[in-house]
């Protein structure tokens, strides 16, 4: 991050008399680029270093050496405060009145005040993201080792947390052990879109549309359904036009006619990827309000990817919730990067905004199961319980733990019964059920 003398042109002149008198330097009929440099020289004295640091309590000589050690010196601004409170932005006369150089409202706002830490701003995935530090030189001239840690090492590495060893479960209640019936639910899907093109009203089917779509599916929820639009349109099988969708000419006929490996691959690649499904808006009991703020649907899915290939065993069941804890202490801002709590408009079932790291639990939290118990085990990836997950040989192979599977398949062929029905098992070639759609009607949907 920045040095002390970048630091102090940074940060507003109202503060610098009170880290004059802080640092025992003399103001009086000096200017402003004068007393800046007075400043730096008092503050990279080790002398006075050490007896500005003395005058530190114990909590926040510990922050101050936990913030040293972090990843680059530094930590995101809105984790920083989670730890060690506000800091208030204040002018003159407000520091003056309440004296928050010598004791602030928070220990934060102290440190603040008294110049050990700065607030600087760094680009992370092109995005401007606010972080907590100490300047540079002035690190150097802290006696850091001064701690009730002991006698650290002023130069001692950065820590580096690891994530922890996940517990097997041995347990399990209530299994639903995953199938691979998107495929042919997506299949039928781009039939009767085929058929008929759709309505669509934001991210799913009109009510009357979904209504007419449901009874032939294999798995037949509202959300399942909104996911296969989101994914179709991802992947490029499915497009809207005035409001309308129905299939993507060449990709669709491109994507029947692989294998259904392959077709899992690409749909769950299509929602990896995806900006347009945007998980959150369709978990249960939240309720997103499109108000202007950034919300990146990719990274956070992502995001959890990187933390499940990491926690996750390649065989055996975990708990869901303990891997949300998990995440929670380690990762809790994998999609809030500037760590702030506060910025999102998100109600829940009771109407109540859920703002402020405490609702993180109701909101990451609900997205992480959602990503398992909804997408991931839709898509094949996971087997999934009471509480419990277990990664399937394409879970395995989606998060990179092996190669892709690919899985011989028995074909048969279309039954035509004495009344003139066609039977078309999931065993009948993808693209040949799609055709049917040209000069055949769905009745019903069944798992033969």
């Amino acid at each position: 991050m920045k040095n002390l003398l970048a630091t102090l042109h940074d940060c507003d002149p109202g503060m610098l008399p009170a880290l004059a008198e802080i640092w025992s330097v003399d103001s009086r009929s000096l200017s402003h680029d004068e007393l800046i440099r007075q400043l730096q020289r008092a503050m990279l004295d080790p002398a006075q270093a050490e007896s500005a640091w003395d005058k530190l309590d114990e909590p926040a000589r510990t922050a101050l050496q936990l913030l040293v050690s972090s990843a680059q010196g530094r930590m995101k601004v809105g984790q920083f405060e989670r730890f060690y409170g506000e800091i208030r932005k204040l002018g003159r006369a407000q520091i003056k009145r309440e004296q928050a150089h010598l004791q602030g409202q928070s220990l934060a706002e102290t440190l603040y005040y008294r110049g050990f830490i700065g607030e600087g701003f760094d680009k992370v995935d092109d995005r401007l993201i606010g972080f907590i530090y100490v300047p540079t030189d002035l690190i150097e001239a802290l006696p850091l080792h001064k701690t009730s840690f002991g006698e650290l090492a002023a130069d001692a590495a950065p820590i580096e947390e690891e994530l922890p060893r996940i517990g097997l479960v041995d347990d399990v209640d209530e299994v639903i052990k995953a199938d691979t019936s998107i495929v042919d639910d997506m299949t039928t899907l781009l039939a009767l879109l085929q058929a008929e093109a759709r309505a669509v009203e934001g991210a799913r089917f009109v009510a009357a549309a979904a209504e007419s779509i449901k009874p032939q599916l294999l798995r037949s929820s509202d959300t399942r359904l909104a996911f296969m639009l989101g994914v179709g349109l991802s992947a490029e099988l499915i497009a809207r036009q005035d409001d309308k969708a129905h299939p993507s000419r060449n990709q669709a006929r491109a994507w029947l006619e692989s294998s259904r490996a392959e077709q899992i691959r690409a749909l769950a690649r299509a929602w990896l990827e995806s900006q347009s499904y945007r998980d959150m808006w369709h978990i249960p009991g939240l309720y997103p309000e499109d108000s202007g703020w950034s919300y990146d649907a990719a990274a956070a899915r992502k995001a959890v990817m990187e933390l499940l290939a990491d926690l996750l065993p390649e065989q055996g069941w975990v708990s869901i919730n303990d891997l949300i804890e998990i995440i929670k202490e380690f990762e809790p801002d994998f999609q809030r990067l500037d760590g702030d709590y506060d910025q999102w408009y998100i109600r829940n079932d009771a109407g109540e905004y859920l703002s402020g790291f405490e609702s993180w639990d109701a909101v990451e939290g609900s997205l992480i199961e959602f990503y398992i118990v909804g997408p991931m085990h839709w898509l094949g990836l996971v087997d999934i319980g009471e509480d419990v997950l277990r990664l399937t040989a394409y879970g395995r192979a989606f998060l990179e733990f092996s190669e892709w599977p690919q899985l011989q398949e028995s074909t048969t062929r279309i039954t035509v019964r004495n009344d003139g029905q066609l039977l078309a098992s999931r065993r009948v070639n993808r693209f040949e059920r799609f055709q049917l759609a040209r000069f055949a009607r769905c009745t019903g949907a069944a798992d033969p």
